[in-house]
């Protein structure tokens, strides 16, 4: 079964390369897919977690792939549609990717419903929570709303999924809410 399962995982890759949406277009005059005037932005690679940590203020997952198998730092670490996080450290044979879930991650982020944006950070009060700040205060943010990334980084293509709206804070002195 780990074979047949690594081979799917690699199928999944390769199909998700395909996508259009992980090229942008050189020139805006013309649309063609197959054709040199788009560039490739976005690879997908497959990887399995050797080492995690969950219960610290900088926490980080370390992959069992390298720089020899075309990983690169910065890279954007994707796992099941959702986001995991960003390559910091790469070795040939390991990368250390910075979770969700590390104090010092930072993404702009948009609310599914609306579009607005706000800025994600994690508090490190709790590994299954994320906090969405600078929402302005006219725009109805909901429990269940869906968190995804903007597109506006380098890092990971637009729409990836990071979270769902569980609570809505705001206070009468401030101008946002979170």
């Amino acid at each position: 079964l780990g074979d047949v399962n690594d081979s799917l995982a690699e199928a999944n890759a390769l199909m998700k390369n395909r996508d259009l949406k992980n090229f942008r277009q050189m020139n805006d005059d013309l649309l063609l897919h197959e054709d040199s005037l788009y560039k490739q932005v976005f690879e997908y690679n497959t990887a399995r977690v050797i080492n995690v940590s969950i219960n610290r203020n900088t926490n980080f997952i370390t992959l069992d792939k390298g720089s020899e198998l075309g990983v690169i730092k910065d890279a954007g670490v994707i796992s099941g549609g959702n986001l995991v996080g960003i390559v910091k450290e790469v070795s040939p044979h390991f990368a250390v990717v910075m979770p969700l879930i590390n104090t010092n991650f930072r993404s702009t982020v948009k609310l599914g419903r609306s579009g607005d944006m706000g800025q994600y950070t994690w508090d490190a009060e709790n590994a299954n929570q994320g906090l969405v700040n600078e929402i302005p205060k006219h725009i109805k943010a909901a429990f269940g709303d869906s968190v995804f990334t903007t597109g506006f980084s380098n890092y990971f293509p637009e729409n990836i999924l990071i979270g769902t709206v569980e609570k809505v804070n705001s206070s009468p002195e401030d101008e946002f809410q979170s």
